[in-house]
């Protein structure tokens, strides 16, 4: 349906949106006008992924072709990769059964779960609200839940780092940016690990109990 309808490329849909920013409060504005609490659709413009969880996209044996397209004068068209369509769809921020335009300024690219999820609104404030939200929850297109999934190897790093364990169930949203400024994709992809040893990191150290010894102790 989506080629029948001539959609526009995704690269000319990445054009659009590369340069802007969402609101807390579901509104686009330039990145020169971002706030501190503003968030980036794209930070990394030739790393596609999703725009809403952050899930990168796994080049597996087209690696090559993606670093010869990265290495050329028209890196943007790494969005245009088959396997860069095949796992992001071009979704509409108004629904087209609702009267929306295949333009790109009404077109989203986003991994089929986030695209599933994603309200089918003629307003646009509260499809982008959810996107803001889902960011701020997911970090590389994994949720809190599946980061826990590694407690086992996270609880081994912290005892061998002395880090404070307990800090974790309090890390507060600002530790994301430390975390991300840590971590980086290998062929499109991010290793669990990576994201724990990241987490790890980010946590103060534990403080040790001080035990003070008395230079007139007598045994």
């Amino acid at each position: 349906m989506e080629e029948k309808r001539n959609l526009p490329l995704h690269s000319v849909i990445f054009d659009f949106w590369k340069d802007l920013c969402i609101t807390p409060y579901g509104e686009i504005v330039h990145e020169r006008n971002k706030c501190k609490s503003d968030e980036y659709i794209l930070i990394d413009y030739y790393e596609p992924k999703c725009w809403c969880c952050g899930k990168y996209i796994d080049f597996g044996r087209t690696e090559e072709q993606y670093y010869k397209i990265l290495n050329s004068d028209k890196p943007h068209k790494v969005w245009d990769m088959p396997v860069v369509k095949s796992h992001l769809d071009r979704c509409h921020i108004i629904p087209f059964a609702l009267g929306g335009p295949d333009d790109p300024s009404n077109l989203f690219l986003m991994c089929k779960n986030c695209h599933k999820d994603s309200p089918d609104i003629t307003i646009p404030k509260y499809f982008f609200k959810y996107i803001y939200e889902k960011r701020k929850n997911t970090i590389f297109g994994f949720d809190r839940k599946q980061i826990d999934n590694l407690c086992e190897y996270f609880k081994i790093l912290c005892e061998t780092y002395n880090k404070d364990i307990d800090y974790f169930c309090k890390m507060k949203r600002e530790f994301k940016e430390e975390i991300i400024n840590k971590v980086c994709s290998h062929g499109g992809t991010i290793s669990h690990y990576s994201l724990v040893s990241a987490f790890c990191d980010a946590l103060p150290d534990k403080k040790c109990v001080q035990i003070k010894y008395y230079e007139d102790y007598k045994f």
